[in-house]
């Protein structure tokens, strides 16, 4: 089902989120839900608190890879130096910007039944992740940007 996207300046999306617990019947609804939300709004990734929910689910998918559900995401490495990343948002309609980001970064996360995992991400998809991670943290892009304009 896709969801309702809560846009700035609502003040849901500055909640911080709870990490979730409970992997059952009702998670993996909203996991269904945030899918669906993200491909027809055409996005490439999407946060449990964009639709209301203020719990610690990302999904990602950069055009042409693979899908990933992340519960409790936690960034425990980065590599390198940050570099610019061109950014937009769902939350954030008519806004475009430059955030520094991390082109690799190791996370530890749950997946979708609970079980502990360990990624790599690398280049758009680190940076996708990262945008996500601030989310749960009630962070949207316009507040870390370097500069942001009107498309």
């Amino acid at each position: 089902m896709v969801r309702k996207i809560l846009k700035s300046p609502n003040k849901r999306l500055k909640l911080k989120s709870s990490k979730v617990k409970d992997f059952g019947p009702k998670t993996q609804k909203l996991i269904r839900d945030l899918v669906d939300t993200m491909r027809a709004t055409r996005g490439v990734g999407i946060a449990a608190p964009q639709v209301g929910v203020t719990k610690q689910i990302i999904i990602v998918q950069a055009p042409k890879k693979q899908l990933y559900v992340l519960l409790n995401p936690e960034i425990v490495r980065t590599e390198g130096d940050k570099v610019d990343s061109m950014e937009g948002c769902l939350s954030v309609p008519g806004k475009a910007g430059v955030v520094k980001r991390y082109g690799e970064i190791q996370i530890k996360y749950q997946d979708k039944d609970g079980e502990e995992r360990q990624a790599i991400a690398l280049d758009y998809e680190a940076k996708i992740v990262q945008h996500e991670i601030d989310h749960l943290n009630g962070i949207l892009f316009p507040e870390v940007a370097e500069k942001t304009w009107k498309p």
